[in-house]
């Protein structure tokens, strides 16, 4: 065989590896709610992810490490969804009066995931409660009652797909590549928020009030982008929201 055949052969089986990584659809981990009797995920997330081009796996709650070893491993990009309060012992705060319910087998399996997800340098979304939970991993704190420490309310009671209230977003951050606004009209279904933010994480958008509504990862490695609202709820009644999950999705390839 020639030098050039030998060449061009090489280069086709170079475009035909690239070809076939980018026709691969990545699985995306999605974080459960529940605990010991039940693991479920709303629908939103699911479809947030179908619609952007990946597989959705739904990761159960569990306190098996091997599991959540070896279900991260075949994972190429993790979402950490939405859901109850975080026990304030975790971040070594006493509770506060107002704290909501906590999940503690679910604090557990969420802690355990999301520390393997970023040993592993997965791409990673972080949703409402997800947002909160990557802040605690490295290493932040929480406001327990935004009403209560801060005289803040962000709950609504519109729809999710209904933005409230607006956030301002950082110039030079993920999100505004993403979203190309320095404004944005987002949902609010949550009374915990980011105080002290982990080490290595920059905060990229804060609402007018003054709470943390985005951080992403500082360097190259594991991305993240972590949110305190919902927009795989957005995205029903605005497609411009698709691109988070797209990002992530493209990340995970």
């Amino acid at each position: 065989m020639s030098k050039n055949i030998r060449i061009i052969a090489a280069a086709a089986l170079m475009l035909l590896s690239i070809s076939l990584q980018a026709a691969r659809k990545p699985m995306i981990g999605i974080s459960c709610g529940g605990g010991k009797d039940k693991s479920s995920v709303g629908f939103s997330y699911i479809q947030a992810i179908t619609k952007a081009g990946g597989i959705p796996v739904l990761l159960p709650c569990t306190k098996d490490v091997d599991v959540i070893e070896e279900a991260m491993k075949k994972m190429d990009a993790v979402v950490f969804t939405g859901g109850e309060d975080y026990d304030p012992a975790i971040f070594g705060e006493e509770r506060h009066p107002a704290l909501g319910k906590v999940n503690g087998f679910r604090d557990t399996s969420d802690i355990a995931y999301a520390r393997a997800a970023i040993r592993m340098k997965k791409p990673i979304l972080g949703i409402c409660r997800g947002e909160q939970l990557l802040n605690i991993v490295f290493g932040g704190t929480l406001y327990q009652d935004l009403p209560a420490q801060m005289n803040v309310h962000h709950r609504q009671t519109e729809p999710g797909e209904v933005p409230t209230h607006e956030i301002k977003v950082d110039r030079n951050s993920l999100l505004y590549s993403l979203m190309k606004s320095e404004t944005l009209n987002v949902n609010t279904f949550h009374h915990q928020a980011v105080k002290a933010p982990g080490k290595g994480l920059k905060v990229i958008a804060m609402s007018t009030d003054g709470v943390v509504e985005a951080f992403q990862s500082e360097g190259k490695r594991p991305k993240i982008l972590a949110v305190q609202f919902h927009p795989e709820k957005l995205v029903e009644a605005n497609k411009s929201w698709e691109a988070i999950f797209k990002w992530l999705v493209k990340e995970a390839r």
